[in-house]
């Protein structure tokens, strides 16, 4: 299942950069005949500001679905995405989450 996504959907938050927050959002979902996600669900929170910048994104975000995918059960399958949100200062490198499906960065000073 590929997906295609609009730039900069997601976003950091000015509140979570001003208080320094970092981690990971995840969030469960299915994909219905369309390709669009339904059912999302919060897995792993993090603020409401973090949790709601990776559901719009992920809401938005549109997957490309083979022709039989109600007849073989696609929409009854769960996926899991995760965001993460990681701070950077002049200099400094993001340790990834392996499992991360996307990594958020706020380049200097909160």
């Amino acid at each position: 299942m590929n997906s295609s996504r609009a730039e900069d959907l997601a976003s950091y938050s000015a509140p979570a950069v001003r208080e320094g927050i970092q981690g990971i959002v995840s969030l469960a979902y299915s994909v219905d005949a369309n390709g669009h996600p339904f059912h999302i669900n919060l897995v792993l929170p993090l603020t409401d500001s973090l949790n709601s910048a990776a559901a719009d994104m992920l809401q938005n975000t549109t997957f490309e679905v083979p022709s039989n995918w109600v007849a073989n059960g696609g929409p009854t399958l769960r996926y899991q995405y995760r965001e993460q949100y990681s701070m950077l200062r002049t200099g400094e490198h993001v340790d990834l989450d392996t499992e991360a499906d996307i990594v958020i960065t706020a380049k200097g000073s909160p």
